[in-house]
């Protein structure tokens, strides 16, 4: 691994322990709109970006337009059953300030819209920890390498000076295309099978990512 100055988190899934809130509101969704059924392992096998390709391989056809609408209801669904399934990994208070101890500056980089985002860092009371936090402009989910890219030039580093540590196949390929450097967390949004895949580095949970960082 080469020399890393700013790490770029992902926040769903990586920081965020929201999986069991995406199976849950998707899976109803699709049963009351689609008569389709949704499970936990399904879930993590054929989840993926942009999110409407995800419903294609699940069997769902949606035009963009009525993807759209469903986007705004599937948030508002989440927003209100955050408090009962939504929580952060164990050990992130402890990961982000070890980093920032070590002289590591960091930043989330999401897929999740802006606005939400910012409410949600607020509210774990994490902000102190980001020099930045870059979300995108709408809840469709469509990906995040255009904001990769202006993201690692507002750092002012070179792309391979910089990582982004997430936890689906997306995040790897985003930070391909960025330049970046990439390491691959389990327990987020697909199967540590697929993230294996990707030939990327993979680590168990969270709570090793401050050991590797200690042992450059």
């Amino acid at each position: 691994m080469k020399r890393v100055k700013h790490i770029f988190w992902d926040w769903n899934g990586t920081l965020l322990n929201d999986v069991d809130l995406c199976v849950h509101v998707t899976g109803n969704f699709l049963q009351e709109r689609h008569d389709k059924l949704l499970d936990r392992e399904m879930y993590l096998k054929e989840f993926g970006f942009p999110v409407i390709d995800f419903y294609k391989k699940i069997g769902i056809e949606l035009k963009e337009e009525d993807y759209g609408q469903m986007s705004i209801d599937w948030i508002g669904a989440y927003n209100q059953s955050f408090g009962e399934f939504a929580e952060l990994h164990n050990g992130v208070g402890e990961v982000l300030l070890g980093l920032q101890k070590l002289g590591y500056k960091q930043s989330i980089l999401s897929a999740c819209e802006k606005g939400l985002l910012d409410t949600l860092v607020k509210k774990f009371d994490l902000w102190d920890h980001f020099d930045s936090v870059h979300g995108v402009e709408d809840f469709k989910a469509h990906g995040k390498v255009d904001l990769a890219h202006s993201a690692v030039r507002a750092s002012q580093l070179k792309a391979e000076e910089c990582m982004l540590i997430g936890d689906t196949m997306h995040d790897y390929e985003v930070a391909r295309e960025a330049g970046m450097q990439c390491l691959l967390i389990g327990g987020g949004h697909q199967n540590s099978d697929r993230l294996r895949a990707t030939g990327c580095e993979v680590l168990e949970d969270i709570s090793q990512v401050l050991n590797k960082f200690k042992n450059i």
